[in-house]
């Protein structure tokens, strides 16, 4: 798997493919990815005492400072009546660059509504002109508005293509003249991320931006890792350079702020908006905050993990709790979430316990009882003592998040949550049979079984129960699990699942030769 700070990388690599024959634990042994053992490093205790609950943080007075000030400067950016203009826009771009906009969402909340009636209300814009906009300005609206589910037509780059200038079929192109306009080109590519099917436009957007870029990035001398934002600076050629970079290898769509953030503020903006020194020192002091919680949250799991108790129930697994922290980090960034980070830390801990089982230590019939207990949630009778002490763990967390959930939105999971590890296990034991077999199976039946191996249908039931105030209905409960439903978000699990395994498959696929 490659090593990379994904979300992805915190599931279970693939199982080798095309499949080779093994029967017994000690041939499937030998065909396991090492890894290292009860080896991660965690952070000391001594580094986390401002982080925990009752103790006074150092920064917090200043964070509230800070946030107050921020929150002032939105507020009065929509109260003079500048919520549609550039400038909010940038505003806007660099609260989310610099991975603090969760802090202001109903103030961007109402910027964005202001710039979305604008554009409603503008009849350059609707019909697919931009009357005085640049295309800067154009793709950065449509890019924000996009990412926080307004859907505005792309048709608005209409206006940006030359109606006399075509590719030899008849249809226009994106005006040549565009080409000078770095600024421009970059925000029009990072628009074009947010495409849906059918949206041609952005495709030619796509295309038209990349290849004007890499065009003038061949132009400048290589410089150091910097970075430029805002229309009103001085565009030097190193920043302008380090920002085709960045846009081209690290678009903000397909980004992470947690781990982008640092060198963005280093050297954000080169123009004279007052709110741009107050913007970096909140950032600064938020991610400091922020890192010290998930120091504490990455302590109580390697507290959990390692507790004696647990350790001898699962002593054969892999010690990888901070990898395993990585997808909840990501995927739940509410400081206030973290009881939420811990408890899928924990399933995701389990769905490792539970691959390295069928992956090594069981027999075809050993891990047909275990299926089949897990799928009863009772009898253990006849299991290896592994076998019965990852149950017994399993269990113990099921039912410890099954509470922490009822007690927080009064509902219980517990069907949802153990339906999960039972579908897991039935494909996990799918994919153990085939290894028996000298038939392969087609490529349809591999992939359909292993989007469940990849354990994110458990980790989605999970999250969407913690973040379930309201419970979760028979026919979103099979969706979640299994990707039958094409509704709506039912259709994530399938998907996901989907891309984690076709990515992790084609990162260790060998080409024949």
């Amino acid at each position: 798997m490659a090593s990379s700070p994904s979300a992805a990388a915190a599931l279970p690599g693939p199982h080798p493919c095309p499949f080779s024959l093994a029967s017994s634990p000690t041939m499937a042994a030998s065909n396991f990815r090492k890894v290292p053992w009860r080896s991660q490093a965690v952070p000391k205790q001594s580094s986390l005492v401002s982080s925990l609950p009752g103790v006074h943080h150092p920064f917090d007075s200043m964070h509230e400072t800070r946030l107050e000030e921020v929150k002032s400067l939105l507020i009065e950016m929509t109260l003079e009546k500048k919520g549609s203009s550039l400038e909010s826009l940038e505003m806007l771009d660099a609260l989310y660059r610099l991975g603090i906009a969760y802090r202001f969402e109903e103030e961007i909340r109402s910027i964005l509504q202001e710039h979305h009636y604008h554009h409603h209300h503008r009849p350059t814009m609707s019909t697919g002109g931009h009357g005085t906009s640049s295309l800067y300005e154009v793709a950065l609206r449509f890019r924000l508005l996009r990412q926080e589910g307004y859907l505005v037509p792309a048709e608005m780059f209409e206006g940006f293509k030359n109606k006399d200038n075509n590719n030899g079929s008849g249809e226009s192109t994106f005006d040549p003249d565009l080409q000078k306009d770095i600024m421009g080109l970059t925000s029009l590519y990072e628009a074009s991320h947010l495409g849906m099917q059918g949206e041609d436009i952005l495709d030619e957007a796509a295309i038209f931006s990349k290849k004007a870029l890499i065009s003038w990035e061949d132009q400048f001398l290589d410089v150091g890792n910097c970075n430029f934002y805002s229309s009103s600076s001085s565009n030097s050629e190193e920043y302008l350079r380090e920002l085709m970079k960045n846009t081209l290898s690290n678009p903000f769509h397909m980004s992470l702020p947690r781990f982008t953030a640092k060198n963005f503020r280093t050297n954000l903006f080169r123009g004279s908006y007052k709110w741009i020194e107050p913007f970096k020192k909140l950032a600064a002091l938020d991610s400091n905050l922020v890192a010290s919680a998930n120091r504490h949250e990455i302590l109580q799991i390697t507290s959990w993990w390692r507790d004696p108790g647990l350790a001898n129930e699962v002593k054969l697994a892999r010690d990888q709790p901070v990898k395993w922290y990585i997808w909840p980090m990501i995927m739940l960034t509410d400081p206030k979430l973290s009881q939420e980070r811990i408890d899928l830390t924990k399933s995701i801990a389990m769905v490792y316990v539970i691959d390295d089982i069928f992956d090594v230590y069981g027999s075809i019939d050993d891990l047909t009882l275990f299926t089949e207990a897990i799928k009863r949630w009772e009898s253990m009778e006849g299991l290896p003592d592994h076998m019965k002490g990852c149950f017994r763990a399993l269990d113990d967390i099921t039912n410890e998040i099954c509470s922490n959930i009822y007690e927080k939105h009064g509902w219980n999971p517990t069907r949802l949550l153990r339906k999960s590890w039972e579908m897991l296990c039935e494909a996990f034991l799918v994919e153990a049979r085939w290894l028996t077999t000298p038939n392969a199976p087609s490529t349809v039946e591999y992939l359909n079984n292993a989007i469940v191996t990849t354990g994110v249908p458990v980790v989605m039931a999970h999250s969407f129960a913690n973040l379930s105030s309201e419970g979760i209905s028979d026919q979103i409960l099979t969706g979640v699990l299994d990707g039958s439903s094409r509704d709506n978000i039912l259709e994530i699990s399938r998907l996901t699942g989907k891309i984690l395994r076709l990515w992790d498959d084609l990162g260790s696929a060998k080409v024949p030769p």
